[in-house]
């Protein structure tokens, strides 16, 4: 192994990160989705915090671009429509009879 001279920052944040990796892949949610045992209600759930997060993360798109220059502006909010996340979720949010517009009430 490198001395910690050698070592490459990215692998002391590797390192450094390890172990909340480890915890993060271990957490019951992910290994009860991984192994569908997770209730549909803890799902349901989840699908509407997520939703709740991503129209507010979408807000916030909105205020930074009204504060850059025009052209950086539209250039972050056309980054930012191009995600797909909003588009993966619809036909998970439409299989579970959630809309955006009820997530954000729940």
């Amino acid at each position: 192994m490198n001395d910690s001279k050698t070592t490459k920052f990215s692998e002391k944040l590797h390192q450094a990160a390890a172990p909340l990796w480890q915890k993060s892949i271990h957490h019951p949610f992910i290994t009860e989705l991984a192994s569908g045992k997770l209730p549909l209600a803890t799902f349901r759930y989840y699908l509407t915090q997520d939703t709740k997060y991503l129209t507010a993360f979408e807000k916030l798109h909105e205020k930074t671009a009204a504060l850059l220059p025009q052209s950086q502006g539209a250039l972050l909010l056309k980054l930012a429509n191009g995600s797909g996340e909003d588009v993966q979720r619809s036909p998970m949010l439409q299989q579970l009879k959630l809309s955006p517009a009820s997530s954000h009430r729940s």
